[in-house]
Formats: structure tokens, sequence, C-alpha cells
């Protein structure tokens, strides 16, 4: 995050998260600068401003289905269940 106050309120402005304020920790990557390059010596003041969403949305064809646990069936006894993930 920037140290300038100006840069970093539009920063947070561009980020515009409902109740979210940078920390010292705060990073944004350089995917979201319009020219992939984040902040640098050169130019200091660059404002985030592609993908800002909170919620990243894949492409239907990037998505991964999610594993679908099995139950564990019911005569099976805990020593058992234990041997079957080691």
């Amino acid at each position: 995050m920037p140290k300038d106050p100006c840069t970093r309120k539009a920063w947070v402005m561009a980020i515009s998260r409902k109740n979210w304020f940078p920390t010292l920790y705060t990073r944004v990557c350089s995917d979201h600068f319009a020219d992939g390059i984040g902040p640098n010596s050169v130019n200091r003041k660059k404002v985030p401003t592609e993908n800002l969403s909170h919620r990243r949305v894949l492409p239907k064809h990037e998505r991964k289905e999610r594993d679908i646990l099995q139950p564990i069936p019911e005569n099976i006894s805990v020593t058992s269940a234990l041997h079957l993930h080691s």
C-alpha cells in the first residue's frame, strides 16, 4: 500500500470493499494494474484499476468440481476408518 495518504485513499476507493481498511501488510497483485506492473520507484502513484471485484469468478472451464465426500459406513470401526486414510 502506498505511504502517500492521497494515493492510499485512491487505492481504497478503487478497491471499494465494504468495511475494508488496508494494513501495513496489505498487498495488491500487479495483475490489478492496467499495464501489469504495480507501483515502482518510477511511478509510485499508480492506482489499481483491473479486476477489482472482491470475488474472483472463474470461467466455467477453469472451475474444479469439489470432491464429494462419501459417508463412512455405519458398520466400520474407528480403527478401520483411521487405516483408510493412512
